[in-house]
């Protein structure tokens, strides 16, 4: 069961209504109706809360927080938690590159960078981080300004467009860095699979 992220306002309810969609696309993908995938009936978008989207004990689907797994990414002790990607200048294509596996879904809502660059004695620590591109199928789906994560709580950035992408398609991401660095972060997202 994914965590309840720290939202308010318009950032909670793109929230809200991604874990709808993510649920809705799982069941249709899977086979199954709402109530036989999450083993509840899932409200229409104008009410959703987080309560009336909580998975009954009877569901067949299961949803969990998006981990570097999910996305192709190997964890090994030399990048603990998250992502550390060594990023240079510019464009930085394909960081990410994961065809969704059959029978699954993730969302994305936000990020988290979990390690800023320390400043030097001629000047602050560094932003290096400014946008990132998504992409699903080749085609760009989302286009997400980042650059103010350093300077938020925790340096989290919830978005008010989440996106979800279901299986079998091809997610790729390229980030765009303002200056040549290594940035430790993680996706902020739901990740939606069948029960074992």
């Amino acid at each position: 069961m994914p965590h309840m992220p720290k939202l308010e306002g318009p950032a909670y309810k793109a929230y809200l209504l991604l874990r709808r969609q993510v649920m809705l696309e799982a069941a249709r993908i899977n086979n199954m109706s709402p109530r036989q995938a999450w083993g509840i009936n899932i409200p229409g978008p104008e009410s959703v809360t987080y309560e009336n989207l909580l998975p009954g004990p009877d569901a067949s689907l299961k949803l969990v927080d998006l981990t570097p797994e999910h996305l192709g990414i190997t964890q090994n002790s030399t990048t603990e938690y998250g992502y550390k990607f060594s990023l240079s200048a510019g464009e930085n294509t394909s960081e990410v590159n994961k065809t969704i596996d059959n029978g699954r879904v993730v969302g994305i809502y936000g990020i988290q960078v979990l390690e800023k660059q320390m400043g030097t004695a001629s000047g602050p620590a560094t932003a290096a981080l400014v946008q990132i591109d998504v992409n699903i199928g080749g085609r760009e789906a989302r286009v997400w300004p980042v650059q103010n994560v350093y300077d938020s709580p925790n340096n989290e950035l919830y978005f008010l467009d989440p996106i979800y992408i279901p299986e079998a398609k091809t997610l790729t991401i390229d980030l765009w860095a303002a200056t040549a660095a290594d940035v430790r972060m993680a996706f902020l997202g739901i990740y939606a699979e069948p029960k074992e």
